[in-house]
């Protein structure tokens, strides 16, 4: 119709899960809750979402965490 060309190629699982490090992680959420106001990380529901991390975390000990996000409120 408007004499383009197109090619859509698909990769069903191009991005890797991110999975943190089990050892890494108990171990950074320590050091993560020295400096949190609460004294404490926060452990937050798995989420679907991708991220380039995970071709890191798949080739070395990694461990991937949300910092900041929140309303800002005292919740």
């Amino acid at each position: 119709l408007h004499g383009t060309n197109s090619t859509i190629k698909y990769s069903p699982d191009y991005y890797l899960p991110t999975i943190n490090d089990p050892d890494l992680f108990e171990f950074s959420k320590e050091v993560a809750g020295m400096v949190s106001k609460e004294g404490y990380m926060r452990d937050i529901v798995p989420t679907m979402g991708g991220e380039d991390f995970s071709f890191i975390a798949d080739a070395v000990p990694s461990t991937f965490f949300m910092i900041g996000q929140g309303t800002g409120g005292d919740e």
